[in-house]
């Protein structure tokens, strides 16, 4: 089997996209997404919120996505390694080639996606859901509906 770096991720957006530009006029930009989980250990519900460093590249770093928006993101994953003060420090970044909106497909004219008669955003559907494999607490936290904590 051969190696593969891809993930998805619907998330939200924790920073807007700041957009810079490379010499030859290659946009490059950089935000914040966060997805948050939950799993039952015991009788106890634990929530954890995730945060990640993410980079996009052309026609994507200009989607012009906002703080608190929710997006359905699609890339690669990269280690970011780094020294300071003799202590050796690393992180994952999120290499975005792929970004859409989730909230009911409604941007604000800045976008570039494209528009109906009048000008209306045209609306988007959500990316089709495959299904995807149960993580290993997953039985651990299937149960009564009413346990669920939201």
């Amino acid at each position: 089997m051969a190696d593969r770096n891809f993930f998805e991720l619907d998330c939200r957006m924790t920073r807007d996209m700041e957009i810079k530009y490379t010499n030859a006029g290659k946009s490059i930009a950089s935000f914040g997404v966060c997805y948050n989980e939950s799993y039952k250990k015991g009788d106890e519900w634990i929530k954890k919120a995730n945060f990640f460093d993410c980079s996009a590249f052309g026609k994507t770093a200009e989607a012009g996505f906002k703080k608190g928006e929710l997006v359905h993101i699609e890339g690669s994953l990269a280690i970011d390694s780094w020294e300071r003060e003799g202590q050796k420090h690393s992180k994952v970044n999120l290499k975005v080639f792929k970004i859409e909106p989730l909230d009911n497909g409604n941007r604000s004219p800045r976008d570039n996606s494209p528009t109906g008669p009048q000008g209306s955003p045209t609306p988007r559907s959500s990316p089709p859901q495959a299904p995807r494999p149960q993580p290993a607490y997953a039985e651990a936290s299937q149960g009564e509906d009413s346990e669920i904590p939201f």
